[in-house]
């Protein structure tokens, strides 16, 4: 009405469209020099006698009023020149309309016209006319008199053929036959109309294109697509100016070879039957653009692509192509855009660097594990998808490209980067979602522009400081990972206005996340911290006004500072489901005046509201419902998976539509009750003042939660908004159904042009579903019915439904998928294109069927009420389902009759899986199967389903359920997992201890290069090293360090078992004998620790030298250490002498028990590393041991001298004895061993000197 506010005297032009007026304002007499009026949706059935006085009006729109009649003073408006009378509900044009002789554009589409008026040829100057969708069955003799028309459009109805009249038209440029009833191609009729320029004749039954049609001497444009053409006549080839083909959606398995020599520049084979790349499109040299997707192509393999030089776009995805050849990239060299994805590549070869001008490549889901580094070379890049591969490295040409702006490498086997990503000057785009990170990859913070980072379902841990860097950035999406900790730098970001760290590991955020508070830098902010561990909030979130969506449910918060929600003034989405709430004080949201969504499923409150609320759901308006407590296992600490856990929802829009009633209840509550309920009665009114907002979306808020037990499965369900608008969607969940334990009801619905259809069919139909059910029931005294009774139940709710939203003139509609389980027998139907799948021994079997415009059935029938199918395979241009409930405008072209089916529970069912269209356009069946089965939980498989969508760029609001139907099989695997759980974060405890301590030997590493001169052992211990030393120095000193923690707890352990060895029997060395290869072993690690200590040393004494060559004290001190080493040498050759003789002595008495010869060079070298572990325990640095130890060594080498001698005369005479002191030389091993083995007693060291 604004318009009309404008100077009447000098306006033109009037546009009064949508404003539901049933009549024309009088102020549109003032009106005196309007020339265009503009009526359309509105409800305006007749015109005032002032508008055709006036005489200069020449354009009227008076489309989608329900006009069913022309009024006749239409036809006085002699200077009319346009008019659109379009989407009304017109039956017949009256001969008056010859009056209209100026009219030049007459739009009569989306009526009920089936014949014109003799008259209607009258209409000389008519140069665009438009029936599309009526009901001509005969083309109308009346429009071929029309000699000046050049556009007709007449789809859209039921014609089979053309008059020969036709020819008359001989200024027609512009033709649409489309969604007519053609068998034919009309060539006779058209060809003598030579100056057609265009013509379509899409979603007809053509099957041959004959030779006829190449006499189309000037066609430019031919629209054949959704037909069954099979073959195409080479006479096509004389349409020299032909420039668009358009052929998708038919049968064709090859081209004449004579196309070739078209002059096109777009053509579109897609969705058709080829095997090989068409010979005749590698000839036309004009080719600009080139569809092949959907067809059944393995190989690239033509001989020259040379004349596709103009070539600039290619889409050749949904194929079975396995390589790039090197033909095709040396011919196609002015391509800027490759589409390849769903094909079979393994690999993006060299010779893409031929692709100098590509600027697009599109190549997910095949098998590409290797990318080219000459890819780098490509200087226009600005775009490369390959998520969905193979790839286990970063493609390190990538990160040379300047000008590249969007990379997309999510569900790959990436870990780690390796290069500089500096170089990537405009990359504002970088999705690494579903790889093998473990670390934060710090190369990502030197992308300077970078404005969205996906880097969800990883194996993250942290989020650094470094983040902070990235100055730009909008979108963090870091969901699904390990992350325990995030950085406090994170708050100090300053354009991040969308967060999501959803289903991982916190257990706090940081102090300064309410930093973020700016309404100046940041006007609006989305935090996703659900499904973590948390349970507090800071003081700062008080302040928190600038948040536009927060969702905090499945953490673990007890309760919240009612001062939170009084900042939280601008709130438009709030999800507290699922934590540990005594009791929630939501009084501050009352402050709210946007809040629109929110959410508080498993929130306990104290026993009294409890009390007061069981008496508020005997309310007729207050609806309760069943529903699974939805407690995951995983978050719940120290409890195991509790099956019988159920809860009870009071839905708030029935509280709100019986509010009166609700307090006429707590006011007899607070008589009978006394003051405790008063208390109660406040609590309710703070609820009920909240539920009161105008904008509250209340169908979708469930408040309050109490458990009740008994159901047979587990659920687990997720749901967000997504990148649109509004959430459109709706969940519906009851187990134990009525109270039956042997019924269950699961429903999605997925609401479009909308958000109504879809909340009031969630909060009635299941509703209506339990009353039908139970009628049938208690008729025929039968839990479980027979299909029949099943299906025309499901038939009759859907109908009640539909019925109802039309009676609310609901133009806003849904999809659903419903499913309902009784006993062993699952019933499922569906409307559109929401799918339930079910997996049966690990495979995805479809419930559903997507009801889409484009099966033949559902054309068929669209056809049938009058409607069309269009080119872009939606129903009147409008909807891309063909049945839904509600969408009224598009009634009865869009039916509510649902698809049903019914399968028989077995033993192999293990998940049911409910799904809008936003899971099931990035996933398909299998791969949601495959992905539920190995997380194993519903919660979190529904929580991923959802992440991985939106990960995956799903532009729509995502919602999902996942059912559990074998949760006793679940749970064992659950407590396996969880086991698995532990351990891995054992293993995350002992990496972050680990980090602990190479941070700590770094410090002492930079503390003694700032102070070289502190001493020589230090500087012998540490001194300055070199770069590609440090972490083989560092790893070495760290694993010293974890194995002598490991040693100093076994040791006791070990000595006291070795120590009780000692005294014991023939027991005892049979013990001995088994334990012998774990000593072995030990034995063995012992002289790796020695090798590596020695290593280490050598290392540390060649730095010495090359570094402190003229230290005196430096030289003294190796000096002494190789003296003690040649001592020591000396000392342990000695002990070895002597106890060979002592065992030559003691051979008869135990010459025996020995049997292994080859052991006795063994044993001396654990000899002499044993006791070089007793010195090391024992203090073996001191100058008296060192004089002991001399001594001993030389009675030892004089010992040895006498041995030899006495070994050379008795060679020959005593081969006996030999032997006998071979078998003594393995008796000794032993001997030496248990020796050894105490050893490490300091009552061991006096033994052997008692003995020496």
């Amino acid at each position: 009405m604004g318009n009309l506010l404008r100077d009447p005297v000098y306006s033109e032009v009037l546009d009064l469209s949508g404003l539901e007026l049933q009549k024309l304002p009088s102020l549109i007499k003032y009106y005196q020099n309007l020339k265009s009026l503009t009526l359309n949706l509105n409800n305006i059935r007749d015109l005032p006698r002032v508008l055709f006085k006036k005489g200069t009006l020449e354009c009227l729109n008076w489309g989608r009023n329900g006009v069913t009649k022309l009024p006749k003073n239409l036809f006085k408006i002699a200077g009319l020149k346009a008019l659109n009378m379009g989407n009304n509900k017109i039956a017949s044009i009256p001969a008056a309309i010859s009056k209209l002789d100026k009219l030049e554009n007459l739009i009569l589409c989306g009526n009920q016209l089936s014949t014109l008026p003799r008259e209607f040829s009258q209409l000389k100057n008519l140069i665009e006319l438009d029936l599309y969708r009526n009901s001509f069955e005969e083309f109308p003799e009346c429009v071929c008199e029309l000699k000046n028309l050049q556009a007709l459009k007449i789809g859209g109805n039921w014609l089979k053929k053309l008059p020969k009249s036709f020819n008359k038209l001989i200024s027609l440029k512009s033709l649409s036959l489309t969604c007519n009833d053609f068998h034919e191609f009309p060539s006779l009729a058209l060809l003598e109309v030579t100056t057609l320029v265009e013509l379509q004749i899409t979603s007809n039954s053509i099957a041959k294109i004959p030779d006829s049609c190449g006499l189309l001497v000037n066609l430019r444009t031919l629209d054949l697509r959704t037909n069954l053409i099979q073959e195409i006549s080479p006479k096509l080839s004389q349409l020299k100016a032909l420039v668009r083909l358009d052929l998708q959606r038919n049968q064709l398995s090859d081209l004449p070879v004579e196309l070739g020599a078209l002059q096109i520049t777009e053509l579109n084979l897609s969705d058709n039957l080829f095997t090989q790349f068409p010979k005749a499109v590698a000839q036309m040299k004009c080719l600009q653009k080139l569809h092949l997707a959907r067809n059944k192509i393995a190989d690239l393999d033509l001989d020259d692509f040379t004349y596709l030089q103009s070539l600039f776009e290619l889409d050749l995805s949904h194929n079975r192509i396995k390589i790039l050849t090197p033909q095709f990239l040396k011919g196609a060299t002015g391509l800027k855009k490759i589409s390849i994805s769903h094909n079979q590549l393994t690999q993006i070869p060299d010779g893409i660097e031929n692709l100098q001008r590509l600027m697009i490549l599109n190549a997910p889901n095949n098998q590409i594990s290797f990318v080219s580094e000459k890819i780098s070379t490509l200087n226009y890049f600005i775009e490369v998808d390959l998520s969905f591969n193979k790839l286990e490295t970063f493609p390190q040409g990538l990160t040379h490209i300047f000008g590249l702006m969007k990379i997309n490498l999510n569900n790959n086997s990436i870990a780690e980067i390796g290069c500089s990503m500096s170089d990537l000057k405009k990359l504002n785009y970088l999705n690494l979602s579903f790889n093998e990170f473990e670390i934060f990859p710090k190369e990502i913070f030197s992308i300077p522009k970078l404005t969205t980072l996906l880097i969800g379902g990883c194996k993250l841990r942290r989020i650094p400081s470094g983040v902070s860097n990235l100055m730009f950035l909008n979108e963090l999406n870091a969901c699904s990972n390990r992350i325990y900790e995030i950085s406090e730098a994170l708050g100090y970001m300053r354009s991040l206005t969308n967060l999501n760290l959803s289903d991982n590991n916190l257990t706090k955020l940081p102090i300064s996340l309410p930093k973020l508070n700016n309404t100046l830098r940041i006007p609006s902010l989305i935090l996703d911290f659900s499904f973590n561990k948390i349970s507090q909030l800071g003081e700062k979130w008080i302040n928190f006004t600038n948040l536009k969506e927060l969702d905090l449910s499945h953490n673990k918060f007890e309760e919240f500072q009612k001062e939170i929600f009084n900042s939280f003034i601008n709130i438009k989405t709030l999800k507290l489901s699922n934590n540990k709430f005594k009791n929630v004080d939501l009084t501050g949201l009352k402050q709210s005046k946007s809040l629109q969504y929110l959410t508080l499923e498993g929130t306990t409150l104290n026993q009294d509201f409890e009390k007061l609320l069981k008496k508020i759901e005997k309310h007729e308006k207050v609806r309760a419902v069943n529903v699974n407590s939805l407690i995951n296992p995983n978050y719940v600490e120290d409890k195991e998976i509790d099956k019988s856990t159920f809860e009870k929802v009071i839905n708030s829009s029935s509280v709100r539509e019986g509010l009166e009633e609700v307090q006429a209840i707590a006011k007899e509550n607070e008589t009978n009750e006394g003051n405790k309920k008063n208390k109660n009665k406040n609590n309710f009114s703070k609820l009920e003042e909240i539920l009161s907002n105008e904008n509250l979306d209340t169908s979708l808020c469930r408040p309050i939660i109490f458990q009740k037990e008994n159901s047979k499965f587990y659920v687990g369900y997720s749901e967000t908004q997504g990148r649109r608008p509004t959430m459109e969607d709706s969940i519906d969940i009851k187990l134990n159904f009525g109270n039956h334990v042997d019924w269950n009801f699961f429903a999605v619905y997925d609401g479009h042009g909308g958000r109504d259809a879809a909340h009031y069919i969630g909060n009635n139909l299941s509703k209506k579903f339990l009353k039908k059910l139970q009628k049938l029931h208690e008729k025929n005294k039968k839990i479980f019915l027979d299909d029949k009774a099943m299906f025309n139940l499901y038939f009759d709710t859907f109908n009640e439904i539909n019925e109802e939203l039309n009676s609310k003139k609901e133009n806003s509609g849904a999809t659903g998928v419903v499913v309902n389980i009784l006993g062993n027998n699952i019933y499922c139907g569906n409307l559109g294109d929401s799918r339930g799948v079910l997996c049966r021994s690990g495979k995805a079997i479809r419930m559903t069927v997507d009801h889409k415009p484009c099966l033949t059935k559902e054309r068929k029938r669209i056809r049938g009420v009058g409607g069309v199918v269009t080119e872009d395979l939606r129903i009147n241009s409008g909807l891309g389902v063909s049945r839904s409930f509600g969408d009224l405008p598009f009634q009865p072209y869009v039916t509510h009759f649902p698809y049903v089916t019914k399968l028989d529970l077995t033993e192999e069912d293990r998940y049911l899986i409910l799904a809008c269209d936003g899971i099931w356009d990035v996933i398909s069946d299998q791969e949601a199967v495959d992905l539920v089965l190995k997380i194993k939980n519903p919660i979190q498989a529904a929580i991923t389903l959802r992440n991985f969508a939106l990960l995956s760029s799903s532009s729509d609001n995502i919602s999902v359920i996942v059912v559990d139907l074998k949760p006793e099989i679940t749970k064992k695997e659950l407590q396996s997992q969880q086991e698995k759980i532990k351990i891995q974060i054992e293993k995350d405890l002992e990496y972050v201890k680990k980090q602990a301590k190479i941070d700590v030997w770094v410090k002492k590493e930079l503390e003694k290069k700032k102070n070289p001169n502190q001493g020589s052992n230090s500087r012998r211990r540490g001194g300055p090293l070199q770069k590609l030393e440090r972490p083989i120095l560092m790893n070495l000193e760290i694993e010293k360090e974890e194995k002598e923690e490991k040693e100093e707890k076994g040791g006791k352990g070990e000595k006291e078992e070795k120590g009780g060895k000692e005294g014991k029997g023939e027991k005892e060395e049979k013990e001995e004998t088994g334990g012998k290869g774990e000593k072995e072993e030990k034995e063995e690690k012992e002289e790796m620790e020695e090798k590596e200590e020695m290593g280490g040393k050598e290392e540390q004494e060649e730095q010495e030298e090359q570094e402190e060559k003229g230290g005196k004290e430096e030289q003294e001190e190796q000096e002494e250490q190789e003296e003690q080493q040649k001592q020591e040498e000396k000392g342990e050759n000695e002990e070895k002498e002597k106890k060979k003789e002592n065992d030559h002595k003691d051979n008869s008495s135990e010459s025996s028990n020995s049997s292994n010869s080859s052991n006795s060079s063994e044993s001396s070298a654990n000899e002499s590393s044993e006791k070089k572990k007793e010195k090391k325990e024992n203090g073996k640095g001191g100058k008296e041991e060192k004089k002991e130890k001399e001594e001993k060594k030389e009675k030892e080498e004089k010992e040895k001298k006498k041995e030899k001698k006495e070994k050379e005369e008795k060679e020959e005479k005593e081969k006996k004895k030999e032997n006998e002191d071979k078998d003594n030389s393995s008796k000794s091993s032993k001997s030496s061993r248990s020796s050894n083995s105490s050893s490490s007693s300091s009552s061991s060291n006096s033994s052997d000197d008692e003995k020496n």
